[in-house]
């Protein structure tokens, strides 16, 4: 699964107990159920209820007979756990909270200092700061024991003044105190240590204004810091929903000290409206979403947020039904710990699924749930480069149903998985962007978890052969770079190992999807262990108008990977490998002093796979719109 595009079944996965009847026989213990009631998750029947038992084999040799045919028919239907993505968490903002230096000039030679000269046996540095005792000692050796001219001493006094900003020490400056140098004198060069006098935040909105300023604080009347503990701290502070800060710097009111001047925009409401066909023909194809985020309201950094979506329509089978074809909904918040950037993240949500059923076949429905407390830390912090740290603890719930002609849970999955991953984005000396991460899951026995030991022949897990207790590993990749003014390219690369065990459906690798098979539905392909790449090549071009641009960017792209299978039964592929090839357009603008933006993606790509199926081609279409 891990995300929309996380994709399903080689083949559809189906209880042992099916699988079983099957290959072999279509016999065992019964049941009844209405051929005509529609499931019902909160009344969903157990083993040992009424109506579980005492009725011979012909139910369930029914429900075995419609299992094959559905198998044999080719009707890959999506299940809710493969069309929820990792998280509904907005991504975080672009970081614009950098500090703006003005350029110290130096000091400033006098007219005629040419012309002056003196034989110096020495340079004595006052305050020099004891890292920068060897490149202090570089610069001014040209002075020692030998005749210069005054210019020369202004020129070494500028530049140590500029190697200490190039240390980060941004804020130091180098003075020449006046003195009488004679032949045979040591120069004396004083290094005054700058610090920030105070924050001034009197330009911010009131309900960010307390939050930032906490979070500078530490830097006012700090001696020796530098431009890299200046600029983690303003991007913290930047960090909270809804603000985009400005920072300058000013001269303070005594020797060495500076002011930080904050200003900048606060959005106390945003929201987003999505619109994607990603989905498969059994689901409709369409998917609408909106979302609401409400920004630090309570003053104290918080985002709360809430998503909700699926299939656009009325009836029956509408967003608002009682068995609606596709829907999901989320509710999060976002707290920040302290004010060094850790942050906690819980957050709850629910999908369903019910793909068309041909004809005479077996149909299905399906329920996915998912709680999860995430605790996030940010190790590096800066401009060019971020590296974050998470920890993780997930309970899912998934169901998978019977609901047509007759309606039976078939499987029942309850995960309990602690998560660790590590994420790191870094912006090129080149101008390209790479951004990483890695995760690794474990599955525990335990807090709920339904072990493999606690399924039944009636309700067994989602997977034959796997347990509720697991290891995986995933990585991830991707890379964009501007070759020429109208030439870019993107590499996107994914995979993850089960260390060759099976895996519960809700925990298998997807390879559908926009950074992946994007000519695949969502659903397409799946399994426990695999790998997809990608490579696009655009030619973005930019259109101003006033108060913001449009981007055109036309692309072709390709991409190929695979996916296998650990212990597969009879009715499924041990392996299978998927490719897609095709062009398209993105659109997208955005407002210079406002947050709303919007994108649009245009693709027609074409499908291949190894296992026979035939080749087809697939118009795709995704639009956002966030404000």
């Amino acid at each position: 699964m891990r995300g929309i595009g996380g994709g399903n079944a080689l083949r559809p996965r189906f209880p042992s107990r099916i699988e079983s009847d099957c290959v072999s026989h279509m016999g065992g213990t019964g049941f009844l159920a209405d051929e005509n009631r529609k499931l019902r998750y909160s009344d969903r029947p157990r083993p040992g209820e009424a109506g579980w038992c005492g009725y011979g084999g012909v139910k369930t040799a029914l429900v075995a007979a419609s299992a094959c045919l559905w198998l044999s028919s080719g009707a890959f239907a999506q299940t809710a756990s493969q069309i929820t993505p990792p998280t509904f968490r907005p991504p975080p903002g672009p970081d614009t909270a950098g500090v703006s230096i003005p350029e110290s000039k130096g000091l400033e030679a006098p007219a005629g200092a040419e012309k002056l000269k003196v034989r110096l046996a020495g340079v004595h540095i006052e305050g020099g700061l004891a890292d920068m005792t060897e490149t202090t000692r570089k610069v001014t050796a040209g002075l020692s024991d030998r005749t210069v001219t005054a210019a020369e001493i202004f020129a070494a006094a500028r530049q140590l003044e500029a190697e200490y900003a190039r240390a980060g020490y941004v804020l130091a400056r180098v003075v020449l105190p006046a003195q009488k140098l004679t032949n045979g004198a040591t120069l004396r060069l004083v290094v005054v240590d700058g610090f920030l006098e105070k924050i001034d935040t009197g330009n911010l909105p009131e309900r960010i204004r307390g939050r930032v300023e906490a979070t500078l604080a530490p830097l006012v009347g700090k001696k020796g810091i530098k431009l890299s503990a200046i600029e983690r701290k303003l991007l913290l502070a930047g960090d909270p929903p809804g603000a985009r800060l400005r920072s300058t710097l000013k001269a303070g009111s005594t020797k060495g000290a500076s002011v930080l001047v904050i200003d900048g925009k606060y959005r106390p409401i945003g929201g987003q409206l999505t619109v994607d066909n990603s989905l498969s023909p059994s689901l409709q194809r369409w998917s609408t979403g909106v979302g609401v985020d409400f920004n630090s309201l309570l003053g104290l950094g918080e985002l709360v947020y809430l998503r909700a979506g699926g299939y656009p329509n009325g009836g029956d089978q509408g967003l608002t039904s009682d068995d609606p074809r596709n829907r999901n909904y989320a509710a999060g918040i976002v707290v920040p710990i302290g004010y060094d950037g850790l942050t906690l993240n819980l957050e709850a949500s629910r999908t369903r699924a019910n793909p068309d059923a041909e004809p005479g076949s077996l149909g299905f429905g399906s329920e996915f749930e998912r709680y999860s407390a995430r605790l996030r830390y940010p190790w590096i912090r800066s401009r060019a480069l971020t590296v974050s740290s998470q920890l993780s603890f997930d309970a899912q719930n998934d169901h998978l149903d019977a609901v047509t002609p007759i309606s039976l849970p078939i499987a029942e999955d309850r995960l309990r998985i602690i998560r660790f991953g590590t994420d790191a984005t870094w912006f090129t000396p080149l101008g390209g962007v790479f951004v990483g991460n890695i995760t690794a899951s474990f599955g525990i026995d335990g807090l709920g978890a339904r072990m493999a030991a606690d399924a039944t022949p009636l309700l067994p897990l989602s997977r034959q052969g796997a347990d509720a207790e697991f290891q995986k590993l995933e990585v991830s990749a991707s890379y964009s770079q501007q070759l020429a003014d109208h030439l870019g390219v993107d590499l996107f690369a994914r995979a993850q190992t089960s260390f060759g065990k099976p895996l519960l459906q809700s925990e298998q690798i997807g390879l559908a999807g926009a950074t992946g098979l994007s000519s695949f539905d969502a659903g397409a392909l799946q399994g426990d262990s695999g790998y997809v790449v990608r490579g696009e090549l655009s030619s973005p071009w930019y259109m101003p108008f006033t108060g913001g641009v449009v981007q055109l960017s036309p692309y072709v792209f390709g991409a190929v990977g695979e996916v296998r299978l650990e212990m597969p039964t009879a009715l499924e592929s041990a392996s299978t490998v998927g490719a897609s090839y095709g062009l398209g357009v993105k659109l997208g603008t955005a407002f210079a002093s406002d947050p709303t933006n919007t994108s649009l993606t245009l693709e027609w790509g074409r499908q291949h796979r190894d296992d026979h199926q035939p080749i087809s081609d697939r118009f795709s279409l995704s639009g956002a719109i966030q404000f």
